[in-house]
C-alpha cells in the first residue's frame, strides 16, 4: 500500500483510516502520511473545523517501526514520527485513537498521542517491545507516559514490555472504553463529539496548558542531549538490535 491515507466526513467528524502497509508499521511512507494528514486537517476547509478520529485497518492500529527499513540503516524516521505526535498531542480540536487491533511500540506512542483511546473488543495488545530488545524510549515517549497513564502501568510497559489486553488496558486508565468491533468508529465519534465547536477555542487553552510541562520538559537542553544520543546509539547498535529482533521475535515479523 502506499496511497494516500483517506479522511472521511461521517457524521461530523473527519475519519482518517492509517494504511500504509498491513500492519501499519512505520516508515518514510508512513510519517510523510501523518505530516500531510495533520496539515489536511488544519487547513483543508472540509476538515479544520471538525473533530478527528484516527484508526488503522485490518489486525493493526500499527505494529510500530518497519524492521526491513531499520535495518536498512533508515531510521530518519524516528524524529520525523515524534515531531509530528508532538503536533498530535498539541492538536487544537478533538482527536481520538480508534485502536481496532495491535498496538505496538511506536504505533503505542501515536495512539498516546491523541486525546484519548476508544479500543475494539478482540484479541490483541498494547505494548511497548523497546525493552525487550535493548532500545530506550525516546524523551516525547516517556514523557507521554509520564502525563497521561498511571506510573504502575507505565512501569508495566516500559521497563517490562508486557502486553496489556483491551480489557486490561482500560483497567489500567489508558483506554477510555472496550466497545464492540462494529461500534468502535461510532463511538469513537461521539466522544470525538462530546466537545461542542464553541468550545474549540478553550478546548485548545486547556490542552496546552495541561501539556505545557511536556513541552518544556523535552525542549529541555538536557533532553536534546538525551535525544542525540538516542540516536547515535540507535545507529551504533543497529545491526545487533536487528539480529537480536530476528532471533527472538522472527526474521520479517519483527517490529519496533
Amino acid at each position: 500500500m502506499s496511497q494516500d491515507w483517506p479522511i472521511e466526513v461521517v457524521d461530523g467528524a473527519a475519519v482518517v483510516t492509517m494504511n500504509s502497509t498491513k500492519a501499519n508499521t512505520i516508515d518514510g511512507h508512513f510519517v510523510a502520511q501523518f505530516g500531510k494528514m495533520l496539515d489536511k486537517l488544519e487547513q483543508d476547509p472540509a476538515f479544520n473545523k471538525l473533530p478527528v478520529v484516527l484508526t488503522g485497518h485490518g489486525a493493526y492500529f500499527s505494529a510500530g517501526f518497519d524492521l526491513k527499513a531499520f535495518a536498512a540503516g533508515n531510521i530518519d524516521a524516528v524524529g520525523g514520527l515524534f515531531g509530528y505526535m508532538l503536533r498530535t498531542l498539541s492538536f487544537p480540536r478533538p482527536i481520538i485513537a480508534a485502536v481496532n487491533g495491535h498496538c505496538m511500540a511506536a504505533g503505542f506512542f501515536v495512539a498516546l498521542s491523541c486525546d484519548h483511546i476508544v479500543a475494539a473488543e478482540g484479541s490483541y495488545n498494547f505494548q511497548l517491545t523497546e525493552i525487550l530488545i535493548g532500545m530506550p524510549i525516546p524523551s516525547l515517549g516517556m514523557e507521554m507516559l509520564r502525563l497521561k497513564v498511571p506510573f504502575h502501568t507505565s512501569n508495566h510497559l516500559a521497563l517490562a514490555g508486557l502486553p496489556l489486553s483491551p480489557n486490561k488496558a482500560q483497567e489500567a486508565g489508558l483506554v477510555q472504553s472496550v466497545v464492540p468491533k462494529e461500534q468502535l468508529i461510532q463511538e469513537s465519534i461521539k466522544l470525538a463529539k462530546r466537545v461542542p465547536a464553541m468550545g474549540y477555542d478553550a478546548f485548545a487553552i486547556l490542552k496546552n496548558y495541561m501539556i505545557a510541562p511536556l513541552v518544556e520538559r523535552i525542549k529541555s537542553p538536557e533532553a536534546l542531549k538525551n535525544e542525540e544520543i538516542f540516536v547515535k546509539n540507535l545507529r551504533a547498535k543497529q545491526k545487533e538490535i536487528v539480529a537480536y529482533m530476528a532471533k527472538t521475535l522472527g526474521a520479517g515479523k519483527s517490529k519496533l
